[in-house]
């Protein structure tokens, strides 16, 4: 359905209106609470990139939990919402090489870890437990988290608090505000962003005019 997210005001005669399309929205109620997850597929490997966020260049999952957010709570008001998950998923058909016959399942857990998510989780526990039912010791199979043999969660999952969420959003429509502003002063400057092997030019279907 619609998600009718309210308009960001850049000043009093102008504001920016915001279109999109989430993939995939699941959500789960436990007790008061309500958890939502957002996930988006991509035609190729996408990772959730802060410094990309930062700069203005990666703002699309932290943009639809928002409004996906601001939807729950006004569909259920009795309840408290929060984001659990927000995703991203290759749409693939991997080829897993060996240099021997395997047996059925390690094939199947390689495939697996070609196809595992990725972006960003709630670090609750409750939320985790739901995301990955079998996640006890190790690599999850499904989302960018792990755990210790301790029970605590490895040094390279993927996790967020309720809290940082509430700050990557804030900052992501401070940021969108900050580019809607540049683009009704009319500002045009030849400036894409060059980062490691990735520019703006790349898929730009102006680049015959601008050289």
């Amino acid at each position: 359905g619609e998600l009718n997210g309210e308009s960001l005001r850049l000043s009093e005669d102008e504001r920016i209106y915001l279109s999109g399309k989430i993939d995939r929205l699941d959500t789960v109620q436990e007790e008061n609470k309500l958890y939502v997850k957002i996930l988006d597929y991509k035609s190729s490997e996408h990772k959730f990139d802060l410094v990309g966020l930062y700069h203005g260049l990666s703002l699309q999952l932290i943009v639809y939990m928002k409004y996906a957010l601001d939807d729950q709570k006004r569909k259920h008001p009795d309840k408290e919402v929060e984001p659990a998950a927000m995703l991203y998923y290759q749409m693939a058909d991997p080829w897993i090489d060996c240099k021997e016959e395997l047996p059925q399942e390690e094939i199947r857990e390689k495939i697996f870890a070609e196809l595992k998510t990725s972006g960003i989780v709630n670090a609750s526990q409750a939320v985790l437990n739901s995301l990955d039912r079998d996640l006890e010791q190790g690599n999850s199979t499904v989302i960018p988290v792990g755990k210790k043999k301790d029970g605590s969660l490895s040094a390279t999952s993927k996790v967020f608090t309720r809290e940082e969420f509430e700050i990557l959003s804030q900052y992501a429509t401070k940021k969108i505000k900050s580019l809607g502003g540049e683009i009704l002063d009319g500002n045009i400057r030849l400036q894409p962003y060059e980062r490691d092997k990735k520019s703006a030019c790349e898929y730009c279907p102006f680049q015959a005019v601008c050289g």
